[in-house]
């Protein structure tokens, strides 16, 4: 339903969050009075965040994808979020507070990211290799740490910076 909805949405024409939204689900009998809003905006919420968003129970962040990010899905994923918002449906309740902030700001305040919020499992175990890492430690982890953008010097003294 979440691939389906995503594809519907994008093909309606821009309009606010305000204007209430009509839902018909194929093949049910039924004239939308709020209740098939409430509905496909549930499954739409939960099924955004499963499809768009990573993290553990302290929240999510959005995953790292350029397809997603092309096809505008994201995009379509704030729009939905706004019209649950505006029009009784559910919250999205799943945000780490640094992605919260963004969003509400749309400044990203980089002092407020700590390692707890990475949310890829490729990057925080970067990040867990390289706190404990010695000085030999350090070296054969340089192309790896290089790879995740980098470019200072790769040494123990520089564990923090690079961690951040």
């Amino acid at each position: 339903m979440v691939e389906r909805g995503l594809a519907e949405w994008k093909r309606q024409k821009k309009a606010l969050p305000t204007n209430q939204l009509r839902v018909t689900f194929i093949g049910e009998a039924g004239i939308d009075t709020g209740a098939l809003r409430k509905e496909f905006l549930t499954e739409m919420v939960a099924g955004l965040e499963q499809r768009l968003f990573e993290g553990d129970q302290t929240g999510k962040a959005p995953k790292y994808s350029l397809l997603d990010l092309d096809l505008g899905n994201f995009r379509s994923a704030g729009e939905i979020w706004a019209v649950s918002l505006a029009q009784g449906g559910p919250p999205p309740c799943c945000l780490k507070d640094w992605c919260y902030q963004y969003l509400c700001s749309g400044e990203l305040q980089i002092e407020n990211i700590r390692k707890e919020d990475v949310c890829d499992v490729h990057y925080t175990s970067v990040i867990s290799q390289v706190d404990s890492a010695t000085e030999d430690k350090m070296t054969e982890l340089t192309d790896e740490i290089l790879s995740c953008g980098y470019h200072g010097p790769v040494n123990v003294e520089k564990k923090e910076e690079i961690v951040r």
